[in-house]
């Protein structure tokens, strides 16, 4: 399980990640996913979210803009 101070939620890696697997998939025409690829999406997207909402904490801001990417 993984705690995210920022957004005060819970993710559980693996069961109900921010990745969907069929969308992307489908995105990518019918190529094989590989599941270390599925896996480093969900760790990069989480690190993404995360600096967008210290930096939105940062600015004093509860709202997570794009700019905030």
């Amino acid at each position: 399980m993984f705690w995210c101070k920022i957004f005060k939620v819970r993710f559980v890696i693996g069961s109900m990640g921010l990745i969907n697997k069929s969308k992307l998939r489908g995105y990518l025409n019918g190529l094989n996913l590989g599941e270390d690829l599925i896996i480093e999406l969900e760790r990069q997207v989480e690190g993404i979210l995360r600096r967008a909402g210290e930096r939105a904490k940062g600015n004093f801001r509860r709202t997570v803009y794009a700019r905030d990417l």
